[in-house]
This record gives C-alpha cells, structure tokens and sequence, in this order.
C-alpha cells in the first residue's frame, strides 16, 4: 500500500520503528516524460520478444516501479491483457516472492505494461532475484535482475500486533518543514505460498 502523507519535522525526529536471451537484440525506445532504463530483454518459448525496464537499473531494496514491452514474433506491439509478473528470490533455504502491483489491463498507447515490485532484501552471487512474466496461460520467461542494498538502508520490518509488517518512507531523509512523505506498507499471509506475491498484501486494514 501507498500512502502520501504531510509532514512537519522540526526538533522531534518521529522514528518509524527454454530461456533463450538474445544479445544482439535493441530495446525499443524509451522516449515519452517517463524516464525508464533497459534492465533486460528475453525471448519466450513462444517467439515473443520481453523488454524489462525500471527507474534504474540495478534496481533497489523497497518499492521499484517497472515496465513490460512486449513484441511478437513478427515485430508488432503484443497488446493482450493477460500479463503478468511474478519477482523471485532464489534462496538457498526455498525461494520467495515479494510485494507486488500487478499489471492492470492492456498496456499503454506507447506499448508498456506498468507494474511495480518491492523487494525485500538484496540479490547475491548465489541467491539471486528473477522476475517471470507470464503471457497468457502458456508462455512465460524469467528475466535476469539485480537488487542492491537501498541508499539509505531505510527497508524496515516491524512486528505490530504478532505480524511482521514491512515498509519504506520516503524520502529517507526528512528536512525541516512541511513535506510530503510517501510510506509503503506491506504485510505477510501465512496463509500463501511465499512465491506467490498474494503472501505479501498491502497493509491497509
């Protein structure tokens, strides 16, 4: 969950305790207001070409929006409404998945799918993050990611009420005055298998 809220910080400080990859293939332009990094590009068993982008690239621990453009096997826009995205984390102990906002619907009039994912912890050598993309019911891929550490280490988990709660403001960093803070708050369901984002709900009850 996204809240936005307004702040006044003065003298209290508030303390919140078949792959197959092909390189030689160009990423179609990122152009528009939106400023968006190439992180990958796969194609699917399928024929399909995948371009993964983000705000930057390696992404973060914490909230990360993302985009999909998808081409066909002839070179058109693929423009179906059945994408979607699951992060993994691949750890040695069983893998996991993360918070996530799903795609919604079609994509945009330049081609993107939006999305976005908060990933808890950082990517490693030996246990590294994958987002797999699914189109439709038959066709998927796992694109390669790096996440690294958040520049402010300020990805924090919180038990409140016997529950881990997990959250990011930002900015991390808080001037004096009035401001607008963004706050992202996710919590955990047992009751899901940890590789389905639907273990990691917003926490807006």
């Amino acid at each position: 969950m996204k809240r936005v809220v307004s702040l006044g910080v003065g003298l209290l400080a508030l303390v919140v305790s078949c792959k197959k990859k092909d390189k030689d293939a160009t990423p179609p332009s990122t152009g528009g207001s939106i400023s968006r990094v190439a992180v990958d590009t796969v194609r699917t068993p399928a024929g399909r070409e995948v371009y993964l982008y983000a705000e930057r690239n390696p992404l973060i621990e914490g909230y990360n929006r993302l985009w999909l453009q998808i081409k066909k096997a002839d070179g058109t826009l693929y423009a179906g409404s059945d994408v979607r995205i699951v992060p993994l984390m691949l750890m040695r102990s069983g893998p996991h998945s993360c918070p996530v906002e799903q795609v919604s619907g079609g994509p945009d009039a330049e081609g993107y799918y939006a999305a976005a994912a908060f990933f808890q912890m950082p990517s490693n050598d030996q246990e590294p993050w994958k987002v797999r993309v699914y189109i439709g019911a038959n066709d998927s891929v796992d694109m390669d990611i790096t996440v690294v550490e958040h520049p402010q280490r300020f990805v924090r988990v919180k038990m409140f009420r016997g529950m881990p709660l997990l959250y990011e403001i930002r900015p991390a960093k808080l001037a004096v005055g009035s401001q607008d803070v963004t706050l992202y708050v996710y919590r955990l369901d047992m009751s899901q298998p940890m590789i389905d984002p639907a273990a990691f709900p917003p926490a807006n009850d």
